[in-house]
């Protein structure tokens, strides 16, 4: 199976797969022997060229981690497009779908093996119990998706599309 994840119709998640590759990759994982994500070796039936930029190198994938990853990008994008869209969560007050949408980019992220983790802050865990919201923060080259605990923003706010799950 061939598939190819690129800007055209994708709404930039390119941008999304980018953040979750491994900072140190393998020989074997940069030449395309073994999945970029997992690090097992691939045949030509389980493979998928994953393009993260046009222009850029070209990664591989077995399917499974594709899938994992790209169900990542959709829920959390859901999620904050919701909080940014919705007067409930711009009220704040409880929005029961901004905590569906929580609930389900938690899910998904577990199933990755990481955890919702402050990114643009103070880089501890976001437990259940915490308020947090997804965020889009500058890096030097590209921006970023992540989360932020509601009490590291720079200015306070009611939002409440940080519902617990």
């Amino acid at each position: 199976m061939t598939g190819i994840l690129t800007t055209s119709g994708q709404e930039n998640l390119h941008e999304l797969v980018l953040l979750r590759l491994p900072e140190l990759l393998t020989v074997e994982a940069r030449s395309g022997h073994d999945c970029v994500w997992c690090l097992t070796p691939l045949n030509t039936t389980s493979t998928i060229d994953v393009v993260l930029m046009p222009g850029a190198a070209r990664y591989r994938s077995c399917s499974g981690c594709y899938v994992a990853r790209l169900a990542w990008a959709i829920t959390w994008r859901d999620w904050y497009h919701h909080t940014q869209d919705c007067l409930t969560c711009q009220h704040g007050t409880v929005c029961m779908v901004a905590r569906g949408r929580r609930a389900q980019t938690a899910r998904v992220t577990v199933q990755l093996g990481e955890d919702l983790r402050c990114t643009a802050a103070c880089r501890q865990p976001i437990t259940r119990a915490e308020p947090a919201l997804p965020i889009v923060w500058e890096g030097m080259t590209a921006c970023y998706p992540g989360y932020i605990h509601t009490h590291c923003l720079p200015h306070p706010t009611t939002w409440n599309g940080w519902w617990p799950v």
